[in-house]
């Protein structure tokens, strides 16, 4: 359900005073905008690698995280702030994207060239590695059951996020909230 613009503005007021919930009861008010935006900037082959969906739900955790800083009162000042992010998120998943595409084209060498190439780690870069991959595995296993079902299907089975509430059986949202959670905990664990 639509709310009025003073119904947002009464959220917007909610959610710098309250919980967590009022703040995503909030930005819930503005995903089907964002989502259509999304599908306009988008192109479709562009969309193969992007989903938008999960552009507007890095949107929505991106201005979770970014909230203390927005400094308007109107439904309008949080749409622009929102769309403002939604661009940025898009710019640096465009820049992903050419990286990516730079480092395929590269790995595209011819047979004896790779012959001619030591790919290989040093033992202290093997060594730092193997610590890390340490480090992040035992952070995953201290999460929630289901924390570690959506971040294993979230980044090594790359699915989409409506590929995993569809396989877990939860709403998309509960999805979010819980991969949100994740990386929080996660962050937090390796800092």
């Amino acid at each position: 359900m639509q709310k009025s613009d003073s119904d947002i503005t009464l959220l917007i007021g909610r959610a710098r005073q309250e919980t967590a919930s009022k703040l995503g009861d909030l930005l819930e008010q503005f995903r089907p905008r964002l989502l259509k935006v999304a599908e306009k900037l988008v192109s479709s082959q562009m969309q193969r690698r992007m989903s938008t969906s999960d552009l507007v739900q890095e949107t929505m955790l991106s201005a979770s995280n970014q909230f203390s800083s927005f400094r308007g009162n109107s439904k309008d000042e949080l749409h622009g702030w929102l769309l403002g992010i939604l661009r940025s998120r898009l710019v640096d998943g465009l820049r992903r994207h050419r990286i990516a595409e730079r480092r395929r084209q590269s790995q595209e060498i011819s047979h004896d060239q790779a012959n001619l190439i030591d790919f290989g780690l040093s033992p202290c870069e093997q060594a730092a590695v193997s610590e890390q991959a340490r480090q992040l595995a035992q952070a995953l296993q201290e999460l929630p059951e289901e924390q570690q079902q959506i971040v294993r299907m979230r980044y090594l089975e790359d699915r989409t996020f409506e590929e995993i509430a569809e396989r877990l059986g939860i709403s998309l949202s509960a999805v979010w909230r819980r991969w949100a959670d994740a990386l929080e905990k996660l962050k937090f664990r390796l800092q």
